[in-house]
């Protein structure tokens, strides 16, 4: 397996692979202004922002109320730490790889599996490769070939540019997960499942609207964002619990526990995972912890 896969799948895990992998053709209007929230009490402040984790680069986002939560905060906490996005690539290939499968054309239709064999060819994958890699890896090949071809890549996602503004501070950077356990996610799916999943990364209707997600994004529009989510879940059935709800699930637990300590913390995790009735600020409010709408 190419490393290159490796390389850009952990920023394209549920959001970028799944939720908002062709995000944006046509970079949005700047100035961006993406949704922020805001838990505190009396010593502690967090700072919640939905991310895009690949966007054009020319998107301007990093100002404002945003800019002005990146400054004050002592501690930036992402889905991966710096040295778990490092460990991804061995991880991606160990896991990718480590049950027999079926020929792809045994997994999915020849127009699927030309398709597939086309975008793994582009991240380096010849057709042995890609008849021996398990179908959640292909999926999140194609994500990262199409997210390539429209113009997008990590380098310029909000998770880069924030790693950047801190370790240039000297700030700590910590992740609420693990890359075996955010990997794992995946490599849990049935095969039946990942399947869909690779089939759905090559179907328009499932991965929705290219252009209209990251503009929702850089306008606020949480609703737009929620509409597409729901789109792309509903694709495939099995993935909105395991992917997406059990993790928001953790995320409000962790916020909720670090309210416990004195500090200014800036919480970036996908922008799928802010959003409806499942979304980190509502259930933090189900608990009686008030996610106030910041910008």
């Amino acid at each position: 397996m190419a490393q290159s896969i490796g390389m850009h799948a952990p920023r394209s895990i549920v959001l970028a692979t799944l939720l908002f992998a062709l995000a944006a053709c046509a970079a949005p209007p700047a100035p961006a202004t993406p949704a922020l929230w805001e838990v505190r009490d009396a010593d502690t402040v967090i700072t919640l922002l939905g991310s895009v984790h690949e966007l054009p680069g020319d998107v301007d986002w990093l100002r404002g109320p945003v800019a002005a939560a990146a400054d004050h905060a002592d501690t930036l906490v992402l889905e991966l730490a710096p040295d778990q996005l490092a460990a991804a690539p061995a991880l991606v290939a160990a896991l990718g790889g480590d049950e027999t499968v079926p020929p792809l054309l045994e997994r999915v239709t020849p127009i699927i599996a030309d398709d597939v064999f086309l975008h793994g060819s582009r991240m380096g994958m010849n057709v042995a490769a890609v008849n021996r890699t398990e179908s959640w890896v292909l999926a999140l090949a194609v994500g990262v070939s199409r997210a390539r071809d429209a113009g997008l890549g990590s380098g310029s996602g909000v998770e880069t540019q924030l790693i950047d503004h801190f370790t240039a501070r000297q700030r700590p950077i910590i992740g609420l997960e693990t890359a075996r356990g955010q990997l794992g996610l995946f490599d849990a799916l049935p095969p039946a499942t990942q399947d869909q999943l690779l089939v759905s990364m090559l179907d328009d209707d499932a991965v929705g609207d290219p252009q209209a997600v990251v503009r929702a994004w850089a306008r606020g529009d949480i609703d737009g964002i929620a509409r597409e989510a729901d789109r792309q879940t509903r694709a495939v059935p099995g993935l909105a619990e395991p992917l997406v709800h059990r993790r928001n699930r953790a995320f409000a637990a962790w916020i909720a526990a670090r309210l416990g300590r004195p500090g200014h913390v800036l919480v970036a995790v996908g922008a799928g995972h802010m959003v409806g009735p499942m979304g980190v600020p509502t259930l933090l409010s189900a608990q009686g912890l008030q996610a106030r709408r910041v910008q």
